[in-house]
């Protein structure tokens, strides 16, 4: 009998899947000393993938988890390795200075057909791809890729797939800059794999969010938005699924004008009205209340908020107050000067001061139990925030331009905008005290 269980407990532990690592990388480890541990992180991101082992699944793979910092040069993928940045927003792969892709597989005899996952970075100022999924072993080989939660800002081209290669993206946004006019969001040639681009946001482009040439296999743009183009697909040969999108402030709908190559898209529930941004002039692609892609999605099975999903890369999730007032304080601070009027420097730090004392107000309300004390401090914080902080930049919406501190018109309308919403946070919360 002893026997036998010491048989059957061996059995066990051989059918146990291995146990997936986790490699640190961390910029500003300066110390010298570098293991992947917590303690010890890589300093490179290449460094973290290299030590990596190759996954058999995903459910098993290893994961390189990077923390906040500017990471320059290329990065070579591997298969069925996670790379996983900690913050979308301050973790970031620079493509400055480098010739090809900033990000692309392996060519690796290992893996002959990868399958890469990143999720969680910036990835910028490209001056090629930002992120080539082609199979670099065999063209015609499959290569799929799950590219999650990132921001691609200021790439001369996005995401691009031919033959054998197909991504999945979800919950990413990409916005152009001053490239040439063949800059594009994610692209796609001749494709025998899926694609699938599913809440995300794309806007501000001189070229093209969206470029298809002769797809083989199905391709899905579902709960998008594409907004602020000169056009919103380059297509032809060309097959698009569409379901639940915004189509907003394009100039023309193809970039090709080609009968004899048609493009067709089969879409349904699309919209085309203002996404209402809470501040995409200052990168902010979360919707403001009152957006008609609020609830205007279909489920795909990501997570969701209300009723439905929303449009674009964001769940609409109303601010607490205070997550509120610090990103509009974070916001100020990285005004360009030339947006302030003179004496920058101290009306930053005046503008600092009254959200700071706002601040300071909401922490005791929230420590009051009193209902009438409550209200009379949420009353106090209205007054404020339109007496000392709309005031500063209403005077496109009827107040006194004379009083507006900051001269940019379209900034000015944003922090407008932003501290309506503050406005409407305080209206909501003395309306639940019965005020």
């Amino acid at each position: 009998m002893k026997n036998l269980l010491l048989a059957v407990g061996c059995a066990v532990l051989l059918a146990a899947p291995a146990q997936a690592a986790i490699i640190h990388v961390d910029a500003a480890n300066t110390s010298g000393v570098e293991d992947g541990s917590e303690a010890y992180p890589y300093d490179t991101i290449q460094e973290g993938i290299d030590a990596a082992a190759i996954g058999a699944d995903w459910e098993s793979a290893d994961v390189v988890s990077v923390r906040e910092g500017i990471y320059y040069g290329a990065v070579i993928m591997k298969h069925h390795v996670k790379l996983v940045g900690v913050n979308p927003a301050r973790t970031v792969i620079d493509g400055s200075g480098v010739s090809g892709p900033t990000v692309q597989g392996p060519l690796d005899p290992a893996s002959p057909n990868p399958n890469c996952w990143i999720e969680g970075f910036t990835i910028r100022n490209s001056t090629n791809l930002a992120i080539r999924t082609l199979n670099r072993a065999n063209y015609y080989g499959s290569s799929l890729w799950e590219i999650r939660n990132c921001y691609f800002i200021d790439n001369w081209q996005g995401v691009y797939a031919a033959l054998g290669s197909g991504y999945n993206v979800q919950n990413c946004v990409f916005t152009g800059g001053n490239h040439p006019a063949d800059e594009f969001g994610v692209k796609s040639i001749l494709d025998f794999r899926e694609v699938t681009v599913t809440n995300s946001t794309f806007d501000n482009f001189n070229g093209y969010p969206i470029w298809i040439i002769g797809n083989y296999y199905p391709h899905y743009l579902t709960n998008s938005i594409l907004s602020n183009v000169d056009y919103l697909f380059k297509a032809n040969r060309a097959t698009l699924t569409s379901r639940n999108n915004d189509f907003w402030n394009y100039d023309q709908f193809n970039a090709i004008d080609d009968s004899t190559l048609p493009f067709v898209l089969d879409d349904a529930d699309s919209i085309n009205l203002d996404p209402k941004y809470v501040n995409a002039a200052g990168g902010d692609y979360h919707l403001q209340a009152g957006s008609h892609c609020i609830d205007a999605g279909v489920d795909v099975g990501l997570p969701f908020n209300g009723d439905a999903p929303d449009m674009g890369a964001f769940e609409y999730d109303q601010l607490t107050l205070a997550e509120g007032l610090e990103g509009l304080a974070a916001s100020f601070s990285n005004l360009a000067p030339e947006a302030l009027k003179s004496s920058n420097e101290k009306r930053r730090d005046a503008f600092l001061n009254k959200v700071e004392a706002i601040l300071n107000q909401l922490e005791a309300a929230s420590m009051e139990d009193d209902a009438e004390e409550k209200r009379g401090a949420l009353q106090g914080m209205r007054m404020k925030l339109e007496k000392d902080l709309l005031a500063k930049c209403d005077g496109n919406h009827g107040g006194s331009p004379q009083n507006d501190w900051i001269v940019d018109n379209e900034e000015k309308d944003n922090f407008y905008n932003e501290i309506l919403n503050l406005i409407d946070i305080v209206d909501e919360q003395l309306a639940a005290l019965g005020a």
